[in-house]
């Protein structure tokens, strides 16, 4: 499996983790929400281009998606 690279804008949601809650399950689901209630707070950084607006750089990742233009890349 390889990975979709995310635009440069975006990369910072890579530091994010992710955690899994299935309330079927009351002892998986207090371990899971004991992990979010513990987590360190974060800030995702957002880095735009000068003059560049959050519209206008998520306007074109979904333009490079249409046309096919985010690589795979072996993970």
């Amino acid at each position: 499996m390889g990975w979709v690279l995310a635009p440069g804008f975006l990369r910072g949601i890579l530091s994010i983790n992710v955690e899994t809650l299935d309330r079927s399950d009351n002892q998986y689901w207090e371990v899971g929400a004991g992990k979010i209630r513990n987590a360190e707070r974060k800030l995702v950084p957002l880095s735009l281009g000068d003059g560049m607006t959050l519209e206008a750089a998520v306007a074109a990742a979904q333009g490079e998606l249409k046309v096919g233009r985010c690589r795979m890349t072996p993970g």
